[in-house]
């Protein structure tokens, strides 16, 4: 019986290990950010940890990137994160930091993460976060400008009609 046991869980933990790198070998996709979503990220770090996550602008706006060296169990001991576009490099943060810049139009970007843990655990815990803002589409001045001029037409052709009025009539009716 205890045989039957021990091979059902060897099985499991077999199926475990065999979805999870199935998990791991899938590619990874990138995200895209507008002002509904972002991009967020909580880490576990024992020993060393690197990854790269993708994610794209849709257009123009401006992207914030926190990055946050969190004291549990230990603090890492090395948290940093390199932000490259299609083009190259872009700014790099380290530890506890967070950066806003503006983008002139739609692209990929790619944030290197990497961290190394230490102390007595060799255990330590990151946040990784991502949002964008868009920025506000110009209002036509020329469509504007017209809508304006319309209406202070229209109070002036309604002015002389009332004033035509009175002349005609006498002010008593139209007082």
């Amino acid at each position: 019986m205890n045989d039957t046991v021990s091979l059902r869980r060897m099985r499991r933990c077999a199926l475990a290990v065999v979805a999870v790198a199935a998990l791991q070998a899938l590619p990874a996709q990138a995200m895209t950010l507008d002002s509904a979503n972002g991009l967020q990220k909580s880490q576990m770090v024992s020993g060393s940890f690197s990854t790269v996550e993708s994610f794209n602008v849709t257009r123009s706006g401006t992207l914030t990137i926190t990055l946050e060296n969190i004291s549990w169990p230990e603090k890492l001991e090395q948290l940093s994160c390199s932000i490259y576009s299609e083009t190259g490099f872009m700014h790099a943060l380290t530890n506890s930091a967070q950066l806003t810049f503006d983008i002139a139009g739609s692209g990929t970007f790619y944030a290197n993460l990497s961290a190394s843990a230490a102390g007595l655990l060799k255990l330590g815990l990151f946040s990784f976060k991502v949002s964008f803002v868009p920025a506000a589409a110009p209002v036509p001045v020329p469509a504007a400008a017209w809508l304006l001029g319309s209406a202070l037409g229209l109070f002036g052709l309604r002015r002389r009609a009332s004033s035509a009025l009175r002349s005609l009539f006498g002010r008593a009716h139209f007082a």
